[in-house]
This record gives C-alpha cells, sequence and structure tokens, in this order.
C-alpha cells in the first residue's frame, strides 16, 4: 500500500498543499488519454516531492489526457470509469472544461500554438469552439473561468498540472501551480521545494 497515495485520496487538496507534484507521462500508444491505475511516489526521501506514475496495483483510478506538440487533445470525461482525472504537464498549454457535469469534456491545447492555430486545433476537435474561454493567461492576470497558462520560461516561469475529482454529482478541477520548471527540479541538501503558487479552481462552462 502507498503511504503517500493513500494521503493523497484522504485529502487531495491538503497532500498537494505539503507535496509538490511531478507529472510521469504514461505511454499511451494510440489515442489522446488512457484509464488506469496510479499511485504517487515520493521522489526524494529529503523532500516533500511526489511523482504521479502509473502502476499496475496503484491505488487510484484515473483518467489520464497527455499532451501533443501543436494539437489539441481531449477525452469525455465518465464516473463509470474513473472518479480521478490527471492532466499531463501544463507547458504554456491551455486547458478547458465544457460539457456537463456528470460527463464533461477536457481540453489540452498544446503551448506552442497561438491565435489562428490555436483556434484551428480546436475547432480540429470541436467544430462548435470558438477559441471558448481557454486563453493562456499570465501569473500575474487575473484568472477566468477555467483558464490558466502553465510554464512560460520568458517571464517568471512556472509549472502546473490539472487535477479533477468526481464527488458523486459533479466534476471538480483544480490546478497544482509551482514557481519554476518542475521537470528540471533537482532537490538540494536542505530538503526545499519548488514554492507553491496559490491553487487555481475552475468554474467549468457545465450544460
Amino acid at each position: 500500500m502507498s503511504i503517500v497515495t493513500q494521503k493523497f485520496i484522504d485529502d487531495p487538496a491538503g497532500f498537494l498543499r505539503e507535496y509538490v507534484v511531478k507529472v510521469a507521462d504514461p505511454n499511451i500508444k494510440e489515442g489522446h488519454e488512457v484509464t488506469a491505475r496510479f499511485d504517487f511516489v515520493q521522489t526524494y526521501e529529503a523532500t516533500k516531492v511526489a511523482t504521479l506514475k502509473k502502476t499496475e496495483s496503484g491505488l487510484v483510478t484515473a483518467c489520464f489526457l497527455k499532451w501533443e506538440t501543436g494539437k489539441t487533445t481531449y477525452t469525455t470525461l465518465d464516473p463509470a470509469r474513473a472518479t480521478f482525472f490527471f492532466t499531463s504537464q501544463l507547458t504554456n498549454c491551455s486547458f478547458a472544461v465544457f460539457g456537463n457535469r456528470r460527463g464533461p469534456t477536457v481540453y489540452h491545447t498544446a503551448g506552442t500554438l497561438f491565435g489562428t492555430q490555436k483556434k484551428n486545433a480546436e475547432r480540429a476537435v470541436d467544430p462548435s469552439s470558438r477559441g471558448k474561454r481557454d486563453a493562456r493567461l499570465s501569473r500575474g492576470s487575473n484568472l477566468e473561468a477555467h483558464a490558466y497558462r502553465g510554464q512560460d520560461d520568458k517571464v517568471a516561469p512556472s509549472s502546473a498540472f490539472v487535477y479533477g475529482i468526481f464527488d458523486g454529482a459533479e466534476w471538480i478541477f483544480s490546478a497544482q501551480i509551482v514557481e519554476g520548471n518542475i521537470e528540471k527540479f533537482i532537490p538540494s541538501n536542505n530538503g526545499t521545494v519548488p514554492k507553491q503558487l496559490s491553487p487555481f479552481y475552475f468554474k467549468p462552462d457545465y450544460d
């Protein structure tokens, strides 16, 4: 049994205030997502850093949405399959939630796309999309409904990932945001970890 994972199950928000999470992308050979078992593994004993990994005996059954360069990836969540959801690490990417409370569709648009390219990528997976409210927003800006910009190496870089939990009636989404590039994080001898920023709670655009 993973004690670290059980901490997340018992109190997700509290766990993400205590641990900084690195997301290890599972090997998804086909499609945009995978529903599988996952565990949080404490990466370094001296630090409160945990890595989310796909494991056969994982305590959390979750839907994982990957990203693709130059594209929008998406999936529709189904609580009958999994009651947790995770994205890959956000690197200046956009994330959006639309649809109904029990089965929303989530979108992850690559940070390499801008302007018309971004809108075209979204329309390729959703013809009704008109650049929905998922614009990239800097950390210093007012965050609008279900909009977030992750890593940006030009100004005040930060890292993030989005997670969702089905509470029995609807999906609730949030993001953990930390200073710096978590993918490049190397622990120091004194056990310090990247500073966590204020969490961002999404207000989904439900039907």
